[in-house]
């Protein structure tokens, strides 16, 4: 599968600091391998349908990636890098 970032999640993962940043570029690269492996967002949630993967980089300090899985193209869009202060 292809790992696609959106605008805003490109400019997040570009502005991570250097520990986040390499972490999270792992949980994309997962992604590609195992992608349905995040937690299935609420069905009122604004991305219903999508999926949602925590990435812990140290204790307390995580990030949230929210993302949908296409079939047909075989692709991984995300949607948004949260951070824990979002």
């Amino acid at each position: 599968m292809i790992v696609l970032l959106s605008e805003s999640a490109q400019r997040w993962h570009l502005e991570l600091p250097r520990p986040a940043f390499e972490k999270v570029a792992a949980a994309l690269e997962a992604l590609s391998v195992a992608p349905r492996s995040g937690v299935a967002l609420p069905v009122d949630s604004q991305y219903r349908g999508s999926y949602r993967r925590v990435v812990r980089i140290r204790r307390r300090w995580s990030y949230q990636i929210i993302y949908d899985v296409l079939d047909g193209p075989g692709i991984v869009w995300v949607h948004l890098i949260l951070s824990p202060w979002e």
